[in-house]
C-alpha cells in the first residue's frame, strides 16, 4: 500500500476532494508534507490554522521554499503544530534570506555614511523596504510598490537614518522628497518622520539631529536633486525621441513617394530624401555613452 493510500485510511474524516487537493499540492517525491497538511487541517480549530486550504498550502510551500534559512527543517516537530509559531519561523527565514541575498549597491545609492548616520537614495522598492522598515511610509509598504514607483518617478526620494541611537523617535528615520517640477533651491522640499507626518528642519534639530548634520545632508540632497533633475530631463527626451522614431512608417512613406514619382512630383522625393539623409547623418554623428552608431 502506498503512502498516499495509508494516509487516506488514516484520515477518513477529511473529504476526498480536500484530500486530493492536499495530495496534489505536495510536489515532493515522498509526499513529506501531506500528513502535516492533513492533521493540521483536522485540528484547525485549535492550532491557529489558516481558514482555507489554499492558505494552509501556501504556508507549507513557503516553509519548503525557505528551508535553507530555517534552522529546524523538520516540519513535524511539536513546536510547528502551533501554526502561529510556524508563521513566525517563516517570517524570520524571510528576513534571513533578504539579509543574505541583498546587494546594497544594486538597491540604494549612498550619498553619505559615517558612524552617526547614513543618507541614501533608494533605487528599488526592495531597497526602500529594507531601509524604510518600521516606518509608515507608503514608499516602504510591503506588497505594494506603486507608491514607490510614483514618488521616485516624479521626484527625488532620500532617506536619512540614525545609526548611533541618539535620535528620539519618530525622528530616527527621515524621508526627504520633492517633485522634479519644483525648484529645490527656492521652494524647499518635504520632510517626513517615521510616522509619515510632515515635519520641519527645526523638528529634526529639537529631536537630536545636530545643526551641522542637518545642513550637510540637506545640501547633499539639493546637489543630488539638481543632478537627478538634469538626468530625468535627458531620459524623458530620449524616451520621447525613441517613441517618435518608432511611429515612423517608412513602408507607407515609400509607397506614397512612388505614387508622387509616377506623377513627376520630384520635389517631394528630393525633399524627403534630404531630410532622411540628414537624420541618418545626425544619428551616425551622435557620440555619447550607450548609443550605437547607425550605419547609413
Amino acid at each position: 500500500m502506498s503512502k498516499v493510500d495509508e494516509l487516506r485510511e488514516k484520515y477518513p474524516q477529511i473529504t476526498l476532494a480536500t484530500f486530493n487537493k492536499f495530495t496534489e499540492a505536495d510536489k515532493t517525491q515522498t509526499k513529506k508534507y501531506l500528513e502535516f497538511l492533513l492533521k493540521t487541517w483536522i485540528s484547525r480549530n485549535d492550532n491557529n490554522c489558516p481558514p482555507t486550504t489554499n492558505a494552509l498550502i501556501g504556508l507549507v510551500n513557503k516553509f519548503d521554499e525557505l528551508l535553507p534559512y530555517i534552522p529546524n527543517k523538520d516540519i513535524y516537530v511539536k513546536e510547528y503544530s502551533d501554526i502561529s509559531y510556524l508563521k513566525l519561523v517563516i517570517f524570520r527565514a524571510e528576513e534571513a534570506k533578504e539579509e543574505k541575498t541583498f546587494i546594497r549597491n544594486e538597491h540604494v545609492f549612498v550619498l553619505e555614511e559615517n558612524d552617526e548616520y547614513i543618507l541614501l537614495q533608494p533605487l528599488t522598492h526592495r531597497g526602500s523596504l529594507k531601509y524604510g522598515a518600521q516606518t509608515r511610509w507608503c514608499t516602504a509598504a510591503r506588497g505594494e510598490s506603486q507608491s514607490f514607483v510614483r514618488y521616485t518617478k516624479n521626484g527625488l526620494l532620500v532617506y536619512l537614518i540614525d545609526k548611533k541611537g541618539t535620535i528620539q523617535q519618530p525622528y530616527k528615520k527621515i524621508a526627504f522628497h520633492v517633485s522634479y517640477s519644483n525648484d529645490v533651491m527656492c521652494e524647499g522640499f518635504d520632510i517626513y518622520c517615521s510616522t509619515d507626518n510632515q515635519v520641519r528642519a527645526d523638528n529634526l534639530y529639537n529631536n537630536g539631529w545636530s545643526e551641522d548634520t542637518i545642513l550637510k545632508v540637506t545640501t547633499l540632497y539639493k546637489i543630488l536633486f539638481l543632478r537627478e533633475k538634469k538626468l530625468k530631463k535627458s531620459k524623458d527626451f530620449v524616451q520621447s525621441f525613441s517613441e517618435t522614431l518608432s511611429k515612423l512608417d517608412f513602408e507607407t512613406l515609400i509607397e506614397h513617394l512612388n505614387v508622387l514619382e509616377q506623377t513627376r512630383n520630384i520635389d517631394y522625393n528630393s525633399t524627403i530624401q534630404e531630410k532622411i539623409n540628414k537624420l541618418v547623418k545626425n544619428l551616425n554623428n551622435a557620440n555619447y555613452a550607450g548609443f550605437t552608431k547607425t550605419k547609413s
